[in-house]
């Protein structure tokens, strides 16, 4: 009889002693995640902030012309308030970028044009510089036209680059607060411009890729990005 309840006593012992076991097991898996998780997620923040601090909004507004036949060296305008950024302002047929001008709220450029719909685009950006569009314009024989609503995105600035590289790697290191070193480096289209500290032989490093368009050139470029 006694030998039955040392066993019961025993098997209620070691039930108890896995539960505990299972119990602390959760609590350390929630209190410690994986290193290689914890890592990842920082490293890909560290990225994410640098690669914002490199790009700035920009703003395309579509621009229509019907015209009734085809014709060379039309100047074009339209009034348009701008919330910032009208030193940035291009604008472009396709991808080339036509000759400009501004005065006051009006935007004006010179462009030939064929017989039917012809389709511009004005693009600005939300960064400080010089004024671009500086051409000179005969302003007479002007055909009007009406801006459509503007449409957003984030591209790579040749401004910002300049302005990182410009900057000490602790202080520039300092003002996104990253707890990470780290290493970049820019192609647009060949001409590859490399800044941050130099990676150590004996540490894992993330290496992450990431796309774009120069918004200054609007060629393609290519990031790698190097943290550890």
């Amino acid at each position: 009889m006694r030998r039955g309840l040392v066993s019961v006593d025993w098997a209620i012992g070691i039930g108890v002693f896995l539960v505990f076991v299972a119990i602390s097991f959760s609590y350390y898996s929630a209190a410690f995640p994986p290193v290689d998780g914890m890592l990842e997620d920082v490293s890909g923040y560290v990225a994410d902030q640098i690669l914002d601090e490199i790009k700035v909004d920009v703003y395309d507004v579509p621009i229509r012309f019907n015209s009734p036949g085809s014709a060379t060296d039309q100047v074009f305008f339209f009034n348009y308030t701008w919330p910032y950024g009208k030193n940035t302002t291009r604008i472009y047929s396709g991808s080339s970028s036509l000759p400009c001008y501004i005065s006051g709220d009006v935007v004006y450029w010179k462009a030939d044009v064929s017989a039917g719909y012809n389709y511009f685009k004005m693009r600005y950006s939300n960064q400080s510089v010089a004024m671009r569009c500086t051409s000179s314009l005969t302003l007479t024989q002007l055909n009007k036209t009406a801006p459509w609503a503007e449409e957003h995105q984030r591209m790579f600035s040749q401004t910002q680059i300049d302005t990182m590289t410009g900057t000490g790697y602790g202080a520039f290191s300092d003002s996104l607060d990253l707890n990470m070193d780290f290493r970049i480096y820019i192609n647009e289209s060949g001409t590859l411009t490399e800044y941050g500290k130099t990676p150590p032989n004996a540490t894992s490093v993330r290496v992450m890729r990431r796309w774009g368009m120069m918004e200054d050139t609007g060629n393609d470029v290519e990031v790698r990005l190097l943290v550890w």
